[in-house]
């Protein structure tokens, strides 16, 4: 009989860190998310947590703050919403911005960005429709 210990060294399937990947975060995660093909896979990954029915917008958006805070990007609070159809946007940080010194910082200033690499920064540009269930549909993209 195997050990519990012999069993994970063998590398059994599902088991260690090296079954618990997601395809988004495998080597991209750590590039500029001004990455063409980084950026076309979180907008397919917010498109689908999006994709629902949810009965209050709150919730889509909640859905998305979980799924996307797994990826060390969160974004603004949630306005109110309290129209049938409208659509805002909110700006993106990564892992939380970027505070400090770098090497080429002036010793007077502080580095203070959104750490998402792309100049400008980012936002999660969301719309949402009431239909005719009271229920809504969400389109969100980040941009």
């Amino acid at each position: 009989m195997k050990t519990f210990k012999k069993f994970i060294k063998e590398g059994a399937a599902g088991v260690g860190p090296h079954a618990q990947t997601h395809d988004l975060d495998q080597h991209s995660m750590g590039q500029s998310m001004g990455n063409p093909e980084l950026l076309r896979k979180l907008n397919a990954y917010v498109g689908k947590v999006a994709m629902g029915t949810y009965m209050l917008p709150e919730d889509a958006i909640a859905d998305m703050r979980e799924k996307l805070g797994r990826l060390g990007i969160t974004f603004a609070k949630t306005p109110v919403i309290e129209d049938t159809s409208g659509s805002f946007s909110l700006p993106i940080q990564r892992f939380g911005g970027v505070f400090g010194k770098s090497v080429t910082t002036p010793f007077d200033e502080f580095d203070n960005d959104d750490g998402t690499g792309v100049e400008g920064g980012l936002s999660l540009n969301l719309t949402f429709q009431q239909n005719e269930a009271n229920c809504y549909k969400l389109t969100a993209k980040i941009s």
